[in-house]
């Protein structure tokens, strides 16, 4: 019974994890591309369907034989939620979404300690949050995860802050306990990059995807920008390292070290798509200044003759809002907790 139970659950999970990144699909959709029985995804469905889980309406459209409309399926609103949190500076951002898209809020904090204590005082803002949240739209399980977007390098196994200098955070520090301690529900950490390729690469559609973000926090000096890589590669976040250091030029002249700026992230970023023979990149954050002078120096790099058709490469501008990482947080959270079956089902 045991067996039997768990394996339902996985093929409920796998139906929502689909319907998720799939919405508007039929049950014979859903069969096929999960490659399980009709008749076992039917009666998943009606059952998911009872626990308003999931929704079910009628296309207008008839099929290419004539035949009767076939019935979509759609994750229902109400459900669950997850919230996504953009920790940098000079504000943290919330933002929380239903698991069917739907915003329900958003809310910007300024950042007034950092280390250990912008960790405390974000539990407390969490919790303040998930309250409002509660309040303004009951839902039958409640928050699910909180996906956090760090701008910093992290551990994302271990849970922990290893570098940001955004943030004044020199050594490990681990976020999972204390926002696990008072929200208890899974926390999903990522490099802020990182968050925002996952949900750049489901919007696009591609399995490998390159993003790079910019993080302009200081109008005047190069010393305060900050890049972050994030990589996708066959639907897996990359995990990687610091690379801004690596882009710093020696000498002394600020607008030229921008234009080196530039000009390393470009060959950097043509470098890891030969490498890794990914051919979209993603350009997002403050980078519009400086676009078209990066755009160039990353076809200049891609090959020999610097022919772009070559190569196959298409390159992207990234979602454009300032919640675009707080809300790519959220939605790496739900892609985890779907992925790894660790989303929280009401079985009543």
């Amino acid at each position: 019974m045991a067996i039997k139970n768990r394996l339902k659950n996985d093929n409920i999970l796998k139906i929502l994890e689909t319907l998720w990144r799939n919405p508007h699909s039929s049950r014979a959709d859903l069969a096929r591309m999960l490659r399980l029985d009709r008749s076992t995804v039917g009666s998943l469905a009606d059952w998911m369907i009872a626990r308003r889980m999931i929704t079910e309406s009628s296309t207008t459209h008839s099929t290419p034989k004539g035949g009767r409309p076939p019935i979509q399926l759609s994750i229902k609103g109400g459900y669950a939620y997850a919230i996504g949190v953009e920790l940098t500076i000079p504000f943290i951002r919330l933002y929380a979404g239903d698991l069917n898209g739907d915003l329900l809020g958003q809310k910007e904090i300024p950042v007034s300690n950092y280390g250990t204590q912008a960790i405390d005082s974000l539990a407390v803002e969490l919790a303040r949050f998930r309250k409002e949240i509660d309040q303004d739209y009951p839902m039958t399980v409640g928050l699910a995860a909180v996906g956090l977007g760090v701008s910093g390098a992290v551990d994302n196994d271990k849970k922990e802050i290893i570098l940001s200098n955004a943030l004044k955070i020199n050594q490990a520090l681990s976020v999972a306990e204390p926002l696990e301690t008072v929200l208890n529900v899974p926390i999903i950490l990522f490099n802020d990059a990182q968050a925002y390729a996952l949900s750049e690469a489901d919007a696009l559609g591609k399995k490998n995807l390159i993003l790079a973000l910019i993080e302009k926090r200081s109008q005047t000096t190069i010393g305060n920008t900050g890049v972050g890589i994030g990589m996708v590669n066959n639907d897996m976040v990359i995990n990687g390292r610091a690379i801004t250091h690596l882009l710093q030029p020696s000498y002394d002249q600020e607008l030229e070290k921008m234009e080196q700026f530039i000009q390393n992230l470009g060959r950097s970023l043509a470098l890891i798509a030969n490498v890794t023979s990914t051919n979209d990149i993603v350009l997002g954050g403050d980078v519009e200044k400086y676009r078209t002078d990066l755009e160039r120096e990353i076809l200049v790099h891609l090959n020999k003759e610097g022919d772009p058709l070559k190569t196959g490469l298409r390159i992207h501008r990234a979602s454009p809002s300032h919640w675009a990482v707080a809300a790519s947080s959220r939605h790496a959270a739900l892609r985890h907790i779907l992925h790894n079956r660790s989303f929280p089902l009401n079985k009543h």
